[in-house]
């Protein structure tokens, strides 16, 4: 690649960057059988600090121009306790909004819910996801998510209870959509706390079977790409959302230092797979390759369950390396043209002479 096209193409990338997540720590109060990290109580897992994670914060505002989200996960970010607030204060101070992902474990008593609540709304915090569901109900009892949930919904802060699909023998989603608490807390305050039941990944041999419906986002491409970076408790950088990507070596980008973020994603502008994944899904990349159907891709039930299948599959890796060069013009000049009209979009529309030019930077592309 041409280094002005190269530079082009790093541009547009870090253009795109909306949000920045934090792995804070692969410890969890929960051991889940299904957990794509495997976390437990018992795990050895170092925990990021807020002085790392502000540091990093500084330097994606400075080299993402619009970024305007951070989020913290796990394992269970709220074993950070006081350096998990002092990111999100800090995250709040510069102008970006902020989201948790946790089980509720914090909500065992109402008093400790109310106090932790109060941290986070004086903290700022934007939004809460509360996972819970047949697996993490062995760990976490729902009363404890639903204490933490009415104490969120009151403060005003944006929470979502996210349900795992159930197994035959399982009500989780049932007993969720029809507590009478929940219900309340919903008509008291639309909009504020809502409910979603996720399409659920199998992780084991012998998961239990959950009804799952076709996801789809299968048919789609990855919109993580290219718009969350996420940043692990080995303080590790990886180009999507995360929930596979401890099974695809490749979406590590390298060791984070301060300061090295903007070359870390740069590296994506020479990754063809990585933005045939973002323009097409893993799905459809297969089908590409192979000019046909393959068995374990048309069986996943979730887009990054699809794309630790294409990254690990000896055939379908091979496939690629054969392959992948007849596709690199369609794919970049499709890629290009994608990344100006939404630039150009986001200046305030695209009248016909904008078209007409995406149109030529496509065929000088394909060349």
């Amino acid at each position: 690649m041409i280094n002005n096209q190269r530079t082009s193409i790093s541009q547009d990338i870090r253009q795109s960057y909306r949000s920045v997540t934090f792995i804070t720590t692969y410890q969890c109060t929960a051991a889940c059988k299904e957990c794509c990290f495997e976390c437990s109580p018992h795990l050895q897992s170092p925990k990021l600090t807020a002085e790392f994670m502000i540091g990093v914060i500084d330097d994606a505002k400075t080299e993402f121009p619009n970024l305007a989200m951070v989020i913290f996960s796990g394992g269970e970010c709220f074993m950070l306790k006081d350096e998990l607030y002092k990111t999100i204060t800090y995250a709040t101070s510069v102008g970006l909004k902020t989201r948790c992902v946790t089980n509720g474990f914090w909500g065992a008593r109402i008093d400790s819910a109310t106090r932790i609540v109060d941290i986070l709304g004086d903290a700022g915090l934007t939004e809460c996801n509360i996972s819970t569901g047949v697996d993490h109900q062995q760990w976490v009892p729902f009363q404890s998510v639903r204490n933490c949930a009415e104490q969120l919904t009151r403060s005003g802060i944006r929470t979502v209870i996210t349900v795992e699909k159930d197994t035959a023998e399982s009500r989780c989603w049932v007993e969720v959509t029809e507590d009478a608490e929940l219900a309340a807390l919903m008509n008291m305050s639309p909009g504020v706390l809502t409910l979603q039941c996720n399409t659920w990944m199998p992780f084991k041999a012998d998961s239990a079977a959950r009804g799952n419906s076709t996801n789809p986002s299968l048919e789609q491409g990855c919109g993580q790409l290219f718009s969350n970076f996420v940043v692990t408790p080995y303080r590790e950088v990886a180009a999507c959302c995360g929930l596979t990507f401890e099974h695809i070596p490749e979406m590590k980008l390298g060791t984070y230092s301060s300061g090295s973020i903007a070359s870390r994603i740069d590296e994506l502008a020479d990754d063809f797979l990585k933005i045939w994944i973002h323009l097409d899904g893993p799905k459809n990349v297969v089908r590409a390759i192979l000019g046909t159907s393959h068995a374990g891709i048309e069986g996943a039930v979730h887009i990054c369950e699809a794309c630790a299948i294409l990254h690990q599959d000896p055939a379908l890796r091979e496939g690629l390396k054969k392959n992948y060069q007849r596709f690199v013009a369609d794919v970049m000049g499709r890629f290009s043209v994608k990344n100006f009209l939404a630039a150009t979009l986001a200046k305030g529309g695209v009248p016909i002479e904008v078209i007409k030019q995406s149109i030529k930077r496509l065929e000088v592309d394909n060349v």
